[in-house]
């Protein structure tokens, strides 16, 4: 089964946007969240009508009391100087190589959110993923997106860790979101939360695809490392 074509600057750019917006609704500090919060606007999708949250994001499945506080169970970023430092600046380096490799554009592929997001699994799962043919799958996941997207904020904006391209100086998959992502820290990840959090949800749907499926999660959160930007 072939891929989504390469995200364009619309969806790459909307990509940005929604990890910096979602890190504001955690720290209540955009206005724009709070006035997207006050109009609560409603959109239909999979024939359902669901509050987008912000442009882009659905609301949840958790209420505001459910949410996970992720720095209470995520350890803090590595200590400069540490063993996991080294191994992590190692890791790092050795995914740079991999730049305009095929790797590469599978990278930049799964940067993208919704409605790109939703193909990501189709092939391990054998199946197409799609408002059309699954659409109750489709709505799952990108409501789902928001609760684990949300689990990562608490963490990340306590450790504020900098991303490796601001470290190294090098490219990144999405270099017109790139100065966006220099105020949205990089630990914890949110696209592995995501690629993690989706494999583990189809696992439940799919048992018999349990082996690609998580294969596949992993891949998506180790495409971020490739982007040279976690």
């Amino acid at each position: 089964m072939t891929g989504l074509p390469a995200p364009g600057p619309r969806m790459r750019q909307a990509a940005g946007a929604i990890g910096l917006l979602l890190a504001a609704s955690v720290a209540g500090a955009h206005p724009a969240a709070a006035e997207d919060a006050a109009q609560k606007k409603m959109v239909t999708v999979s024939g359902q009508q669901v509050e987008e949250i912000m442009s882009g994001i659905l609301a949840g499945y958790l209420s505001e009391d459910e949410r996970l506080d992720s720095k209470r169970f995520v350890p803090p970023a590595p200590a400069e100087g540490s063993a996991r430092q080294k191994l992590d600046a190692a890791w790092s380096a050795s995914m740079l190589k991999l730049k305009d490799s095929p790797r590469w554009e599978i990278a930049t592929r799964d940067a993208a959110y919704f409605p790109g997001a939703a193909d990501t699994f189709s092939c391990a799962l054998g199946i197409r993923i799609s408002e059309e043919t699954t659409p109750a799958l489709y709505l799952l996941l990108w409501r789902s997106l928001t609760d684990i997207g949300l689990a990562t904020y608490t963490a990340k904006n306590a450790y504020a860790r900098e991303r490796p391209f601001m470290a190294n100086d090098k490219p990144v998959c999405t270099p017109e979101i790139q100065e966006g992502m220099r105020k949205d820290g990089s630990y914890p990840s949110g696209h592995t939360a995501y690629g993690w959090g989706w494999a583990l949800i189809l696992t439940e749907l799919a048992p018999d695809r349990a082996e690609e499926i998580l294969a596949r999660g992993r891949a998506y959160g180790e495409s971020r490392s490739v982007c040279n930007v976690h």
